[in-house]
């Protein structure tokens, strides 16, 4: 992932989506960057949906969560969204949303 600005990359992620991932860490007791890294690396090799739009790819992947804290299962799931520039492979964005959809449509 590039460092990026406030439209794509790290920087993007940071500004815009940190607080999303740190409510999801709150609940598995990890840290946001290390659930958003391990989970953007689940998501791109094994995605449950795809779609492409406008020269990028969307990659979605349900993450079930664990509580590290005591090892149980939650019981809860979010979805992971990845949004990839088709043209260099660039991560634009990264976020979770809750346990309904995925957001990755056409």
């Amino acid at each position: 992932m590039v460092c990026g600005n406030r439209e794509y990359g790290f920087e993007h992620i940071k500004g815009r989506h940190m607080d999303d991932w740190a409510n999801k860490a709150m609940i598995t007791g990890d840290k946001w960057m290390d659930l958003m890294d391990y989970t953007i690396e689940a998501t791109l090799r094994h995605p449950e949906a795809t779609s492409q739009r406008d020269g990028k790819t969307c990659y979605a992947r349900k993450i079930w969560m664990y509580d590290k804290r005591n090892g149980e299962v939650t019981g809860k799931f979010f979805w992971s969204h990845v949004i990839v520039k088709d043209s260099n492979g660039d991560i634009i964005t990264a976020y979770p949303t809750g346990s309904g959809d995925h957001r990755c449509t056409s």
